[in-house]
């Protein structure tokens, strides 16, 4: 670091020398690598007529070098000078000079005037310029400015230039975010924004740039903008929950987040729960557009890893399948959502078990919640007992959904034997109640055939019970016999 330094210094009284001797060329090539500060350097140059080969080159050397911050003055004075050269020997580098450069100190609002002027003069850079101007409006405070300059953006050019700038999203200073402003404009652009920089933009940041603060004095009696905020924000934690593998502390806190804002949905009144599904079924954009294609990955994401059986339980089974087709006309679309995140992935027993609790704890409140916690309960039942309790209820009320149950759970030759065993003890304990006897009869009769098509003869053999009938239990043993 010290002959780094030395060199750098080395460097500064050559170039002084060979600027001294008129040698404007060499001289600015030696000040971009020395420790000369700019104002210096601008006016040892500033003397050569071919301006734009050494004192341009030279700032465009040093202004994009992060190396070379430590030569910048911090007074408005040399800044507003290194602006006015830019604008004027290099015209369409102006908007990339305050969005991507070392430049920090500078008139904001002499800036701003050439800036909108520029951008007059010169349409073909005019993207580029507005969101530099959308940059320095943030500093003055100007919101309506901001939100008319974002409508002159393309969505296109936003979401390249901002991922390039992700600071420009960040309420960093005493000024209102750009992501404020673009959830007025072009909202789902944002959404696109925040996810292509997910890398590099810590979660809480993302999370808060989507969703703004919900029931703030800007979205408050606007049902409209609160919608669209909750939705924005599950679309972007969905998203974001898939890519993870493993379950490490990331994973836990976006799961939690997004359990809260499904929970949040279900617990909406009636009115505005329609108003978000409208919000949400209601695309006016055209096919390839941002906010359709985020709104149609969250009418689908996590609904299809959800398991068959959960279709014939509470609140789902006594819904006719066209109805469960068309899924938007209630709470039971986020409940759905819910089973899907559990179905996704094998949860830690801490997870499953903070799942089971929290939708409990809101259930008295929420009374459309209490018939959805048996399906909670299966799926939050530990390995170890899940099978014999899981078995002992379902056969009780919902044995139609056993044999769909069991093709998820029963990983091992050990799992169905134990499910059998409980379907055969309740069969021998309803002796008297022979309709109760033929229902679970005929679910132990089904067990058997998929059994009988899926296993080898001697593992089927061996979950047969000893005093079981032989009358009974040959049909199955020839399917099976015949299967292999």
């Amino acid at each position: 670091e010290e002959c780094k330094t030395l060199l750098r210094r080395s460097y500064g009284l050559l170039a002084n020398e060979l600027a001294r001797y008129e040698f404007f060329d060499y001289a600015a090539e030696y000040y971009s690598k020395s420790d000369v500060s700019v104002d210096i350097v601008i006016g040892n140059l500033h003397q050569d007529e071919n301006v734009e080969n050494t004192t341009i080159d030279y700032l465009q050397t040093i202004l994009y070098n992060p190396e070379m911050v430590d030569i910048l003055n911090d007074d408005n004075e040399t800044g507003d000078l290194i602006i006015q050269l830019i604008h004027s020997y290099v015209t369409d580098d102006i908007g990339n000079l305050i969005l991507n450069s070392n430049l920090k100190h500078y008139s904001i609002e002499r800036t701003i005037n050439l800036l909108e002027d520029t951008k007059v003069q010169n349409p073909l850079k005019s993207q580029e310029i507005s969101l530099a101007l959308v940059s320095l409006y943030r500093h003055t405070h100007e919101f309506n400015k901001i939100v008319k300059t974002l409508i002159d953006i393309s969505p296109a050019f936003l979401v390249s230039k901002l991922k390039e700038n992700p600071d420009l999203l960040l309420d960093n200073f005493d000024g209102p975010p750009i992501s404020l402003a673009l959830r007025e404009t072009c909202p789902w652009e944002l959404l696109e924004i925040v996810y292509n920089m997910k890398e590099i933009v810590d979660i809480d940041i993302s999370i808060k740039s989507i969703e703004g603060n919900i029931g703030s004095s800007r979205q408050k009696g606007k049902s409209t903008l609160v919608n669209q905020s909750r939705l924005m924000l599950m679309c972007y934690l969905e998203v974001v929950l898939l890519e993870y593998e493993e379950e490490n502390d990331e994973y836990i806190y976006i799961f939690k987040r997004l359990l809260d804002v499904y929970l949040t949905c279900i617990q909406l009144r009636e009115e505005d729960r329609k108003g978000l599904m409208q919000s949400l079924t209601q695309i006016d954009t055209p096919q390839g557009s941002n906010e359709t294609i985020w709104k149609k990955s969250h009418l689908e994401t996590l609904i299809e890893y959800r398991y068959d059986f959960l279709d014939k339980l509470p609140p789902f089974d006594k819904m006719p399948s066209s109805r469960r087709r068309s899924k938007m006309l209630s709470s039971h679309f986020y409940m759905r959502k819910i089973q899907g995140l559990m179905c996704r992935r094998n949860l830690s027993e801490e997870l499953k078990t903070f799942i089971y609790e929290t939708v409990e704890s809101i259930q008295e409140s929420t009374p459309i919640l209490e018939p959805f916690l048996l399906s909670l309960k299966l799926l939050c039942f530990p390995r170890e007992t899940r099978i014999e309790y899981s078995t002992n209820i379902l056969i009780q009320k919902y044995s139609n959904a056993l044999i769909d149950y069991a093709k998820q759970y029963c990983t091992d030759i050990e799992d169905w034997k134990l499910l059998l065993n409980c379907v055969f003890d309740t069969i021998i304990s309803c002796d008297q109640m022979e309709i109760e006897k033929e229902e679970f009869t005929e679910v132990y009769k089904n067990i058997l055939r998929h059994l009988s098509k899926t296993i080898e003869p001697k593992e089927f053999l061996s979950l047969l019970p000893e005093e079981g009938s032989t009358v009974f239990f040959l049909p199955f043993i020839e399917n099976c016999l015949n299967s292999y």
